[in-house]
């Protein structure tokens, strides 16, 4: 608008001035054009009088009919007074237009949880990062790895920690007595099969560099209507993983070792890596409606500070959690109120093409003789609906924009956001083996069904509190279940009501109870213009009393003191006379934070995988030197709840010093090294054997560990990490 009436200007500018310099020729023209008739007119001769008049050099010209000057100004100031009134109508519909947008943005705020900007290229909206991590990690094994431990089983190995060491693991360097010392001359091998060297060097570094390519892309179908979606491509990808010398592959001939590989090929799903190279995480569709938002598909789940639902969309983050649901969000007053319905688990899937009514099944187990072929075009459905997950999630939630936050705390206004999300799960019956098989081509049979009667609620409250220079963030959770039957189809009494055995005593089978509670705190101090921040963070999560962690139950069903991990229920409590079991552990207690809320570098990151069984206490120190550059320093003091549960059988688990420097470009660059220092306590050793603390207890099912691997060692790592958002 403010071009066209500059342009509007310049013409009736030019207009002007022609019509200025017309009247002009056109006034000297007619003066000389009359000039000469009264020269040379005829006959008599002049008077004095006139012929000083005439001849007179500094005659008045002609009068112009126009004020040239005069009249430039008056349409200038004209045209002026137009073009600032247009430019006032125009301010005001960019304040209204800009208004509406911005009270139509802070209504669906609250599910952003981050503060990236939005970057609109028209129809469709392309958001992403990729990243390049490179990590070296000393002795996260503890240095309590010891092979020569032997299960009675026939299995070898036993430590305290979830990493295990390098595969050329030469933990008896320098030993005398190692199977490869020939220094001693007729000395027996202390340590037969063990492969060393003379030197004491030992072999306890790991290293590695991966990366991932995630576009988020999202398609604006029209004001109202958007369609998202998360692409991982080459998804943690282990540089170096997949070399063109690897079996199977169609070069492995010509590349016979790796030191002559040509190239790097893609990743394909069993030929050389778990996954395929591009992974579609989630799509989902979301429809503004005149009284809220609809949202439907697999969506991510977020909440609070993310410590029992968190989406992943971080950096440094690597898993990330999603629903199957359709949800509703409307906004009531100054909160908003969502309701959704998710498909937890659908179980077995299929379609036509041998499996139906008209199919052949053996009459010993009626199974299907002719299920669906995989490849077969058409829509899938869910195969009974009665082994369904099924959960409804009610929240609602008062939340500021955090930018806004941060303005009005600084102004000394006290800030309480806070939210409440529910959430009810339920499940009538349950087709374990199929779910362990995982097959979608074999179709479970009415053999495969068992009973559950299993109901869960869970509960989490989220509270923001802000004021002047100090914040504080909370997320408290609890989770309430039973589960009537949690036997398998393989269990004792095969069929709908098998009985787990691990719950069988005299009086029949137990249901199982699950109570776990957690909680997890940030605080934060802010100095010299909130470029220091000082604060004291915490974190909870229940524990149970049974052997080991409970990480990962399902790697060792009979848990004894001292393993790391194991079942959480099932032990036998007391027994009448006949060695009958009369009481069992029934519950399931120890609650683990989502492995996206990172703690720390070393512990809870990679030697248990999570926090969970513990409470921690976590002083930390930041400042950004500028907008740009900036570091931190974290002290970790970690501490389990039951010391049972830990491996050492003593609460203590470990001091860690995490520090990192990071800098992040205005245009989207982020790079940080960090590295941390983990020095291992007493709940991190192999437990003593109560006779003699010098050596290791004599497990149930093996023999004692060795004494140079009773005591965990100091560990560490470096971390480099170099990303672009967009």
């Amino acid at each position: 608008m403010v071009r066209f009436y500059h342009s509007s200007l310049l013409v009736m500018l030019f207009s002007a001035s022609s019509a200025f310099a017309t009247t002009e020729a056109q006034s000297v023209t007619t003066s000389s054009q009359e000039a000469p008739e009264l020269v040379q007119s005829e006959p008599a001769q002049p008077t004095e009088e006139t012929t000083t008049e005439t001849l007179t050099p500094e005659a008045t010209p002609p009068k112009p009919l126009f004020d040239r000057d005069a009249l430039k100004a008056e349409l200038q100031k004209e045209i002026m007074q137009e073009l600032e009134s247009q430019r006032k109508k125009e301010e005001e519909q960019q304040k209204i237009y800009s208004s509406e947008k911005e009270e139509e943005a802070l209504k669906w705020t609250a599910e952003d949880w981050s503060s990236e900007p939005e970057h609109s290229l028209g129809l469709v909206e392309l958001d992403g990062y990729f990243r390049l991590r490179f990590d070296i990690f000393n002795r996260l094994d503890l240095g309590t790895y010891d092979p020569t431990f032997s299960y009675a089983d026939g299995r070898r190995g036993r430590g305290t920690s979830s990493v295990p060491p390098p595969t050329r693991y030469f933990p008896f360097n320098g030993f005398e007595g190692c199977a490869d010392d020939d220094e001693i001359p007729n000395q027996p091998d202390a340590y037969p099969g063990q492969t060393c060297e003379n030197s004491n060097s030992g072999t306890n570094r790991l290293s590695s560099m991966n990366m991932r390519f995630r576009l988020n892309p999202t398609i604006h179908v029209s004001d109202d209507i958007k369609i998202h979606t998360t692409i991982d491509t080459l998804d943690n990808l282990v540089l170096g993983s997949t070399p063109a010398s690897q079996r199977n592959l169609l070069s492995f001939q010509s590349n016979p070792g790796e030191l002559f590989a040509e190239t790097a090929v893609p990743l394909q799903q069993g030929l050389n890596s778990e996954w395929d190279s591009i992974r579609v995480k989630r799509a989902w569709a979301e429809v503004m409606l005149p009284v809220g938002r609809l949202k439907f598909g697999r969506m991510p789940q977020n909440w609070g500070l993310g410590i029992m639902r968190n989406s992943g969309d971080g950096l440094d983050q690597d898993y990330g959690d999603v629903g199957d649901q359709i949800e509703f969000e409307t906004k009531l007053g100054e909160s908003q109120a969502s309701f959704a319905y998710q498909i937890v688990s659908s179980g077995a899937y299929g379609r036509g093409g041998g499996a139906g009514l008209g199919a052949d099944r053996t009459a010993a187990n009626f199974s299907y003789a002719a299920p669906y072929g995989i490849f077969e075009q058409g829509q899938r459905y869910n195969l009974d609906p009665s082994d369904d997950v099924h959960s409804l999630t009610f929240t609602w939630l008062k939340k500021h924009e955090e930018e806004e936050f941060n303005q009005r705390r600084k102004e000394g206004v006290t800030l309480v956001d806070y939210g409440f999300l529910g959430e009810y799960r339920s499940q009538d019956y349950a087709t374990p083996l199929w779910s362990q098989s995982g097959s979608p081509t074999t179709p479970p049979t009415v053999l495969d069904v068992v009973r559950r009667n299993a109901n869960a609620g869970l509960g989490s409250f989220w509270l923001h509190f802000g004021k002047d220079n100090f914040t504080a963030e909370l997320e408290a959770i609890a989770i309430l279940g039973r589960i009537s039957n949690t036997g398998g189809a393989n269990d004792i009494g095969a069929g709908l009501n098998a009985a787990d055995p691990y719950l069988q005593t005299v009086d029949g089978p137990q249901a199982l109870t699950v109570f776990q509670t957690g909680l997890a705190v940030e605080t934060d101090f802010r100095f010299v213009d909130e470029k220091l921040k000082l604060g004291v963070d915490f974190g909870y999560a229940s524990g149970d009393d049974a052997p080991g962690f409970g990480l990962r139950p399902q790697t060792n069903a009979t848990p004894e003191t001292g393993d790391f991990d194991g079942l959480q229920y099932g032990e036998c409590l007391a027994t009448n006379a006949d060695g009958d079991c009369t009481d069992r552990d029934t519950t399931v207690n120890n609650y683990r934070f989502d492995p996206d809320y990172i703690v720390d570098m070393i512990l809870y990151r990679e030697i248990l995988g999570t926090v969970t069984d513990s409470v921690y206490f976590k002083p930390h120190l930041e400042y950004d030197v500028s907008q740009n550059l900036g570091t931190r320093f974290d002290v970790i003091y970690s501490h389990g709840i039951f010391k049972n549960s830990t491996p050492g059988f003593k609460n203590s688990l470990g001091l860690e010093i995490d520090g990192s420097i990071y800098f992040a470009s205005d245009d989207g660059f982020y790079f940080m090294f960090q590295g941390g220092m983990l020095f291992p306590m007493g709940g991190l050793d192999h437990a003593r054997d109560p006779d003699n603390a010098d050596i290791g207890l004599t497990y149930l099912n093996g023999g004692s560990v060795d004494p140079a691997f009773l005591n965990a060692k100091f560990a560490y790592t470096l971390q480099t990490f170099a990303g672009i958002r967009f």
